[in-house]
């Protein structure tokens, strides 16, 4: 009797914390509201059981305990179960499952003798990235074979244009490219396409405001995108990469003096941080001296200096006023007084692809990718795990593991800033382009890659961007048979 009145004790300050929405007892009571903001589901009935019996404090506070422990096991049942539309909530992602998603766009291919892997993993919802490979009449009419990937920002809009357009525009110039070097010819395409896309949203301005006409019309030039686009001719074994904007393509060569690949860049990003870019700019746009931003690289706000769309650094001041008044665009950038200050023109380089066991290979990816690994890290990746294909074998899948997650650079009131380095690189993966990104996100720090695939939007975005990558072989007889 003597628990049970010691009990009853308890039975006003329960009645008031009931009330005022508290559904148990955690730490001390005064006044009817709780001291600490934790909960239980131990009510009084509970108590006075347990004291009924004998029970002390510690086991009154190790029911708590218990109960506490439940409720968090089905607060995180909660989480990771289905909604009513039947979209499943976020959960902690395992290995396994991290590594599937991953994987969910892999591709292996082969375009004539070339074989190619890809894969691209989205943070953006929708992407923004798209890619093609194909083959295409070339110079006059002969087959040639296409990679590209477009970088979309401010929307998908235009990357989706890209890879619908962008290779019929170029393979149809290069048909009549007796006119014009074939350089000329493919600088030529890109601007066209981007004209193209540019008059179409024009004519939309006449139409009335929020015409749904209009708006469609203009999304692909309101938005905008990267290009890089490699094209190779068989027949010369000649392969020409056309780069707009910050996306890279870089060739790893095998040198037998070092017994190694050496990385030859194919494109240079172009951003404010470009010597030769900035040059350009600056020269067509005398006396303006805000254009670029020394400390960041960007031009007039936006971080690379070439792109297809983006009507906000090509159209005049008027035309933009328009999109805004109209059809719900953005405001005129400051500083913005001589358009246009950015253009489509690719920059195209070309090289003499070698070929055979051994052989070039090349690396086209989104930044994305770049932004976390340097061109030569990726190519000294890619190369050992050519040789460990020729060689041993790849390593069994999730085996390696590094205590490297402690290392992730953390800075005061900044995301999480992080690069993909040597000494944390796995080579466990049978799609190169796999192997490249899953060591880009973490490779052995496994905590760390977990986490990452784990972000969705729009989260992700200040980790992680869009990633789309393809890796061209060009002979390579380890590619023939899987390890």
């Amino acid at each position: 009797m003597k628990a049970f009145r010691t009990a009853t004790r308890f039975f006003p300050a329960f009645e008031r914390a009931n009330q005022c929405g508290v559904v148990g007892w955690h730490g001390s009571l005064r006044n009817g509201v709780r001291a600490t903001p934790k909960q239980s589901r131990i009510g009084p009935v509970t108590v006075v059981a347990i004291l009924a019996v004998g029970g002390s404090v510690p086991l009154l506070s190790k029911a708590l305990r218990s109960q506490k422990s439940d409720s968090e096991t089905s607060l995180r049942q909660a989480i990771e179960s289905t909604t009513d539309s039947g979209v499943n909530l976020i959960h902690a992602l395992s290995l396994e499952e991290a590594t599937a998603k991953l994987k969910r766009d892999e591709y292996e291919g082969q375009l004539g003798d070339v074989k190619f892997h890809f894969n691209r993993i989205a943070s953006n919802n929708p992407v923004e990235d798209e890619f093609i490979y194909t083959s295409a009449p070339g110079e006059n009419g002969k087959p040639w074979h296409f990679w590209g990937v477009f970088d979309g920002h401010a929307g998908y809009e235009t990357s989706r244009v890209l890879r619908r357009a962008l290779v019929p525009y170029v393979s149809n110039d290069l048909q009549n490219s007796y006119k014009y070097p074939i350089i000329a010819t493919i600088q030529k395409a890109f601007l066209s396409l981007d004209n193209d896309i540019s008059n179409v949203a024009l004519a939309a301005l006449s139409q009335p405001p929020a015409s749904p006409t209009a708006i469609a019309a203009l999304a692909p030039f309101v938005a905008g995108s990267c290009a890089l686009l490699s094209i190779y001719d068989p027949s010369t074994s000649i392969l020409r990469v056309a780069c707009v904007g910050d996306s890279r393509a870089v060739l790893g060569r095998w040198n037998p003096e070092t017994n190694s690949y050496t990385m030859i860049p194919l494109s240079e990003d172009q951003t404010g941080f470009n010597a030769s870019e900035n040059s350009r700019i600056s020269a067509a746009h005398p006396g303006e001296n805000n254009i670029l931003t020394p400390k960041d690289g960007r031009m007039l706000g936006i971080a690379i200096t070439r792109a297809f769309g983006d009507h906000r650094w090509k159209w005049t001041r008027e035309q933009i006023v328009a999109v805004k008044e109209k059809f719900l665009g953005s405001s005129v950038r400051p500083e913005y007084k001589t358009p246009p200050y950015m253009t489509a023109e690719p920059v195209v380089t070309e090289t003499q692809v070698r070929k055979g066991e051994k052989g070039d290979f090349v690396i086209m990816a989104s930044d994305g990718f770049w932004d976390r690994i340097s061109s030569e890290d990726a190519v000294e990746c890619l190369g050992k795990w050519l040789d460990m294909r020729r060689n041993q074998g790849l390593e069994p899948e999730g085996q390696k593991n590094c205590q490297g997650d402690s290392e992730i650079e953390v800075k005061e009131n900044q995301h999480l800033s992080y690069k993909a380095e040597p000494k944390f690189f796995v080579y466990e993966d049978e799609n190169a382009a796999t192997h490249l990104i899953k060591n880009c996100l973490g490779g052995s720090r496994r905590e760390f890659f977990r986490g990452i695939m784990t972000t969705y939007p729009h989260i992700s975005r200040d980790v992680r961007d869009d990633v789309t990558m393809h890796v061209i072989f060009f002979g390579d007889e380890s590619l023939n048979s899987k390890t």
